[in-house]
């Protein structure tokens, strides 16, 4: 978590909109800083935190972080959901998953509410419509909550259109092949988004030789996917 933490903050935060010219040692020294907070903040949980409300709170986490699955593992290999619909995906996902929470209680610590993450399908209310009135079957929140998440996405991509347009791959290579001195051996191009909020890229990467070896060239070119722009050229020889 400390890792991920730190390289979160560092890269889609501090680089991206506050120092975009950081060298690598101001980027090293902002991702120490920031695994150590994150450290720091574990430690006053599990001292001053009740056990069985970090356990809680646990579940809860997983059930915030599964409303970042469509905007952030789902977009990385379809382009067709509209991103202004993912992000109203989500909000709808927090937002009812933590109404759902709230609504639960833990009768072991006689806590009314943010007791667990399993519901009731008897609690389960659409709107004031109770579609499984009298189960008792539980469900986990965060799969009900995706589902909101997803169909929010779904019904707002299809009013607003599928996603912006995109340079494609071979556009891609060819505004990357213009940073190069070399004849490449070989080209590989990867689609990612990166920064908060997320904009599409490619990572055009092109090498000649063989890794580990004298004369052995490899460059990888950041491509936006927008504009067709050169955003950033790292060179390894």
């Amino acid at each position: 978590m400390p890792i991920a933490a730190a390289n979160l903050w560092t890269r889609n935060v501090y680089k991206e909109y506050i120092r975009r010219d950081a060298s690598h040692s101001q980027e090293a020294k902002q991702a120490k800083i920031a695994s150590l907070v994150v450290k720091f903040g574990a430690v006053v949980f599990i001292v001053f935190i009740d056990p069985q409300y970090a356990i809680d709170l646990q579940l809860i986490g997983g059930v915030i972080i599964l409303q970042t699955l469509p905007a952030v593992a789902m977009a990385r290999y379809t382009r067709w959901l509209h991103r202004w619909a993912l992000g109203a995906g989500w909000v709808v996902g927090m937002g009812w998953g933590m109404i759902m929470l709230y609504g639960i209680p833990n009768p072991a610590t006689k806590r009314a509410h943010f007791g667990g993450s399993a519901l009731a399908l008897d609690k389960l209310n659409i709107l004031g419509w109770q579609p499984f009135e009298g189960s008792t079957v539980q469900i986990y929140v965060g799969f009900v909550a995706l589902a909101g998440n997803l169909l929010v996405a779904l019904i707002v991509t299809r009013t607003c259109g599928s996603s912006d347009n995109l340079v494609s791959d071979d556009e891609a290579v060819a505004a990357a092949r213009a940073e190069i001195d070399f004849e490449p051996e070989q080209t590989s191009v990867r689609f990612l988004r990166q920064g908060v909020p997320s904009r599409p890229y490619y990572a055009v990467s092109f090498s000649a030789g063989t890794e580990g070896q004298p004369g052995y060239r490899n460059t990888t070119v950041l491509v936006n996917a927008s504009s067709g722009e050169v955003t950033d050229v790292n060179r390894e020889h």
